[in-house]
């Protein structure tokens, strides 16, 4: 009987880390479509008061775009670039301009306007080599209060592909989810995995004391 209550236990703090939810925190693979087997993940961490450190991580080590550049990477963290306040600390691959741009990222690369995008060009007419392993984009964004897109895919990334001349060669234009910096398990799952592990230590010391 006792055997049957621990494993019962055991079982329900299983169950509690395989119901916690699973975001979409990386994208890529043959299930992007536009990702031209690059691999995206943005996320994010708190500086202060509606500040935040944002990362866009490439990886473009299995990168479909062999041979060719890419010439510029963008991420939507807000609904409206005038959510955005300000954007410091910047931090971007060898040749990508420290000054991003905010609006978009189109064929025509980045441009200002209302679509909420902090894009970062390369400076020049190419980019960046394909494969050429993982870039790394990042900064702090100041936005207004309770506008950051954290929700399952409520964030974007998008990059443009150039071939030698300048002309595009594939455009990135995916959803994402704006994952914090460190994982933790939801407060709910955490509640049920102590629940059973109480459960276990309960009936072991009752085995132990009989």
């Amino acid at each position: 009987m006792y055997r049957k209550l621990i494993f019962a236990s055991i079982f329900m703090a299983v169950l509690a880390l395989a119901s916690a939810p699973v975001q979409a925190d990386t994208i890529g693979g043959p299930s992007c479509g536009s990702c031209f087997g690059n691999t995206y993940t943005l996320t994010f961490t708190s500086e202060g008061t509606n500040l935040f450190d944002i990362t866009l991580t490439i990886d473009t080590s299995a990168s479909t775009q062999v041979g060719n550049f890419l010439n510029a990477a963008a991420f939507k963290i807000v609904s409206s670039s005038s959510d955005i306040l300000s954007i410091t600390d910047v931090s971007v691959p060898t040749g990508f301009n420290t000054t991003p741009v905010l609006g978009g990222l189109s064929a025509g690369g980045c441009a200002t306007g209302p679509e909420g995008f902090v894009c970062f060009p390369f400076v020049g007419t190419t980019g960046v080599a394909l494969p050429d392993g993982t870039l790394v984009f990042n900064a702090d964004v100041l936005v207004s209060a309770g506008t950051l897109l954290t929700g399952d895919l409520a964030s974007s990334v998008k990059a443009l592909f150039v071939d030698s001349t300048g002309k595009q060669t594939g455009l990135t234009s995916e959803d994402i989810t704006l994952q914090p910096g460190t994982s933790v398990p939801e407060p709910s799952s955490l509640m049920l995995l102590g629940t059973g592990l109480l459960g276990l230590a309960g009936f072991a010391r009752r085995k132990f004391a009989s």
